[in-house]
């Protein structure tokens, strides 16, 4: 597998707020050097079903320093994609995400 860099776009709240009074918020990217993609196996496949592992992909990322939950989309060669799915797995967070092809 090889490794690239991504950016990792984090929700941030704002002071602003909309006409309503709702919180309006912001972007900031968190570049990240290490990621790499994997494959869905045979037991995924069945877990899932072939129309989520058929327009999604599988990211390693190293552990951060900042909370998952704020994290909410990933940025790959200019490209921004929607995470379906996040989980920490010690050495790797696990993020499943909508539409990425190698």
């Amino acid at each position: 597998m090889r490794y690239f860099e991504a950016d990792l776009i984090k929700k941030i709240p704002t002071d602003n707020k909309d006409e309503l009074g709702n919180k309006i918020f912001g972007y900031i990217p968190i570049h990240v050097k290490e990621c790499r993609t994997t494959e869905w196996t045979a037991d995924d496949v069945n877990i899932y079903g072939r129309d989520i592992t058929s327009g999604s992909r599988k990211i390693l990322v190293k552990p951060l320093n900042e909370p998952l939950k704020d994290i909410v989309k990933i940025s790959i060669d200019n490209n921004e994609y929607d995470i379906l799915s996040k989980k920490d797995l010690g050495r790797w967070i696990l993020f499943v995400v909508k539409g990425f092809r190698i």
